[in-house]
């Protein structure tokens, strides 16, 4: 007789939800990483042109200022399409830490049911797609902006998560719900928030969702089972 370890069972209960853990660990890691150095948001934030100088963030206006540095994206530093994803908002401006928990929150509640049906490899590009999605439509719409934040992977999860639904093993009624609270809340919160991030990180997660569904079906639906 072999008697179960209970850390064997806690391994295994994570197991199917490891990629999701990890994000949440990145984010985690990265906003106690703002606190510390609050500079982090103007390095790796998702700022399309600006002008660093005296290691203050300015809007790049074209006149291009003595002594200013340009930075941004449109002068290629396209590590910020990835890195201004696992930014947050410090505590002391808007909705402060309750920006990375809600959007932790709603990683949860996504990658529980998406992780374990993609499979972990096609979850994280799907993440990591939405992101550069939505920093991506950011850019190009909003250039002078320096976005920060997770919704626009949630956002692509949230596309994703309506596209394969039915592989997925999700009632329709549930997608088309969270569908149209995601929209609603994309109208509703555009003036606090960065509209084009959402909608990119929306776009790219229904058009990775679109190529998973011609892929070869591998997709495991969670189904309740009576018990």
């Amino acid at each position: 007789m072999r008697f179960s370890d209970p850390g064997d069972r806690g391994v295994r209960q994570l197991s199917p939800y490891r990629v999701t853990a990890v994000l949440i660990a990145v984010n985690v890691v990265c906003y106690l990483g703002q606190l510390a150095y609050p500079r982090a948001v103007d390095l790796f934030g998702g700022i399309g042109r600006g002008l660093m100088r005296d290691g203050e963030l300015f809007v790049d206006d074209g006149r291009g200022y003595s002594g200013s540095e340009p930075v941004g994206i449109a002068h290629g530093e396209w590590y910020r399409l990835i890195t201004s994803g696992f930014l947050h908002l410090p505590p002391e401006e808007g909705i402060g830490v309750g920006h990375l928990v809600a959007n932790m929150i709603w990683l949860v509640l996504l990658g529980r049911v998406l992780e374990p049906g993609l499979g972990h490899l096609r979850f994280a590009v799907l993440y990591l797609g939405s992101v550069v999605g939505g920093s991506a439509l950011a850019y190009l719409l909003t250039p002078d902006d320096n976005g920060i934040g997770a919704s626009g992977a949630v956002y692509g999860l949230v596309g994703c998560y309506v596209v394969l639904y039915r592989s997925l093993g999700v009632d329709w009624a549930d997608a088309r719900g969270l569908l149209v609270f995601s929209v609603v809340w994309l109208v509703v919160s555009a003036y606090i928030t960065s509209w084009s991030a959402h909608l990119g990180g929306l776009l790219a997660g229904v058009a990775i969702g679109l190529v998973y569904s011609m892929l070869r079906p591998r997709y495991r639906g969670v189904r309740s089972r009576p018990r």
